[in-house]
């Protein structure tokens, strides 16, 4: 199969992410899956989502490891490892796009990258380097995972090194396994496009519901 989009929420409150979401289920070529805990209700999900149980992170513990999203990084590279997708989407539900997601999947079709993300290569002295990785030399950059997209084999990918024993925060990870050994004849790395895609800083996630309702739109 082709493209799939995770949103990873508990959905504890529907009333606030369900209009930042509406359109998360639009595109007729990307089916979307909320991926939770448990006992989320069908009826208050948007259209054209389907609610699946989030697998638990099997693959070490330091491996792909977050302070702020609990294992929500590690489910969505397993969900994937283990699904019929070659790619896809992983969005967290603080994040904001100002207009109709499928937009967004759309522009992004044709592209064949096999992680598409905002990876930030110039902060080279940040923390994560140095706390806890085995992977970090050289720096292979910082991924903001909020919005990214991965294919299938860059998560069988990172569960390979994971259960070789690598350790490293979820930022650097992802994009380390994409650079390391035999892995650069086969993975590319894809800036995404931020101009409509809005990120809460850690001081502002949990205003996420107070943001003014973001209407439908189209991207230049």
């Amino acid at each position: 199969m082709g493209e799939a989009v995770a949103l990873l929420s508990a959905w504890r409150k529907p009333d606030c992410l369900y209009w930042r979401f509406q359109t998360l289920g639009s595109s007729p070529r990307t089916p979307a899956f909320l991926l939770h805990d448990a006992g989320t209700r069908p009826d208050t999900l948007p259209p054209g989502m389907l609610a699946a149980v989030q697998p638990a992170w099997t693959h070490g513990r330091r491996a792909l490891f977050s302070t702020t999203a609990g294992s929500t990084k590690g489910s969505f590279v397993q969900w994937l490892a283990s699904s019929n997708f070659s790619r896809a989407w992983y969005i967290e539900d603080d994040a904001v796009f100002t207009g109709d997601w499928s937009v967004l999947f759309e522009r992004h079709m044709g592209s064949t990258s096999d992680l598409l993300g905002f990876v930030d290569t110039s902060n080279v002295h940040n923390y994560w380097y140095t706390h806890d990785c085995t992977i970090c030399e050289p720096t292979p950059g910082l991924v903001h995972w909020p919005v990214i997209r991965m294919s299938r084999r860059l998560a069988r990918e990172i569960i390979r090194l994971a259960e070789q024993g690598a350790r490293g925060h979820g930022e650097v990870f992802a994009s380390a396994a994409c650079t390391r050994g035999d892995a650069p004849r086969w993975c590319t790395i894809e800036q995404l496009e931020w101009d409509r895609v809005m990120i809460p800083n850690r001081q502002t996630r949990k205003e996420c519901c107070r943001l003014p309702e973001v209407r439908r739109g189209d991207l230049p």
